[in-house]
């Protein structure tokens, strides 16, 4: 019988006094930018980075630098991944199923100004997860599959490797500093469809210590969900969910709009309604209290839609980025990454915007058209923390 990989595969594959500038001391082989302690965030394309400075009426520029990067840099199903202020995005991920072949991997410090790449051979990366010291990103074949250590110097630690009679596709991971915990989709040899399993690896070692399955309550439901990013908040996991496998109908995905909330111990289950299909990726803000959720755009549904979630209260809100919200009205956008200020203002960057919202008094604080500033197709927003 066909083997059911389950839609999450085609998901996965389809962040006082006078200004100085200055280029910081870094290898030869790195690209330099300018940093200054006036410049509050950078949004970066695949042709330049841009130091912007925040102000009671807006932005100010404050720098501007050539980069040279892959024009598919840019994606919402591979988030940047940051903390410190240090990030980390892909370059030029191809879709597919499958695809074959290394990927590059670029790193963002912007306290130094270094943007370096390193090209991992064990292609595709579908996901990857990052302890502020260790980076962890993971490739996802058709029979095996591995998750890889590497420091910031971009030199291999350690590395896993699964089993070759299972397909493996891994869409994301998160860490305590102990462990590594990563979301896996399994499918061995025979399986009618794929199989949740949440893996935990020291980190010390990247040895696999524990390996549990992610259970559905439905006896409808065959276990094949399609979990698209996780985060581990305290003794809690929060996965989205954008659609699951019925048994009666295992050929057919049918969507869903959950959040589904995980004891970190007892992987005990809750479900939220969102109340808009496809959740994608979560970003957290930095007291843990809120979660922005971003929800898939892929061309056919221009909408774009950001679903809120107190974990305090369980109070959820909306954000459709309406054409008031937008300096730039553009057909042709997408929602590339969310993140969180430190009063908790919500920035919110789009292929041709950036927008920055209160989520307390539900307006508009400030937008700015990127393509004012040949920034439109943004990669990467990142915001100093």
């Amino acid at each position: 019988m066909k083997k059911i990989i389950l839609p999450v595969v085609a998901a996965v594959f389809l962040s006082l006094g006078a200004v100085f500038l200055v280029y910081r001391g870094i290898p030869q082989e790195d690209q330099a930018f300018k940093t200054s302690e006036k410049i509050d965030f950078y949004i970066m394309s695949s042709k330049k980075i841009i130091g912007f400075e925040r102000t009671d009426k807006g932005v100010n520029k404050r720098s501007e630098d050539k980069v040279k990067l892959g024009e598919q840099t840019a994606t919402h199903n591979l988030q940047p991944d940051s903390k410190n202020n240090y990030f980390f995005l892909f370059e030029d991920f191809t879709p597919g199923p499958f695809p074959s072949g290394p990927q590059t991997v670029v790193s963002l410090d912007i306290e130094k100004g270094s943007l370096s790449k390193a090209e991992y051979p064990e292609g595709p990366i579908t996901g990857a997860g990052f302890d502020g010291k260790f980076y962890y990103p993971m490739t996802s074949q058709p029979g095996g599959g591995s998750v890889h250590k590497y420091d910031k110097s971009k030199t291999l630690k350690k590395q896993f490797r699964f089993s070759d009679k299972a397909d493996n596709v891994m869409p994301a991971a998160a860490s305590d500093g102990k462990y590594l915990y990563v979301l896996n989709n399994v499918t061995n040899e025979g399986d009618e469809y794929t199989r949740n399993h949440l893996v935990t690896f020291d980190t010390k070692n990247l040895e696999k210590v524990d390996e549990r399955l992610i259970a559905n309550a439905s006896p409808k439901v065959a276990n094949s969900e399609g979990f698209m990013d996780l985060k581990l908040i305290r003794n809690k996991f929060y996965l989205t969910n954008r659609g699951n496998r019925l048994k009666g109908n295992p050929y057919e995905p049918t969507p869903q709009d959950k959040l589904v909330i995980l004891d970190k111990h007892s992987l005990a289950r809750k479900e939220v309604s969102l109340g808009q299909n496809e959740p994608h990726k979560i970003a957290v803000s930095n007291d843990e209290k809120t979660l922005a959720i971003s929800h898939a755009n892929d061309g056919f549904d221009p909408s774009m839609v950001i679903s809120f979630y107190d974990i305090d209260t369980q109070k959820i809100s909306r954000l459709e980025l309406k054409e008031s919200f937008m300096e730039n009205n553009s057909t042709e956008d997408m929602l590339i990454n969310i993140d969180f200020d430190r009063e908790g203002k919500v920035w919110i960057l789009t292929w041709k915007n950036l927008l920055v919202y209160d989520l307390v008094k539900e307006e508009k604080i400030f937008g700015l058209d990127l393509e004012k500033y040949d920034l439109e197709y943004a990669h990467l927003l990142a915001l100093k923390k």
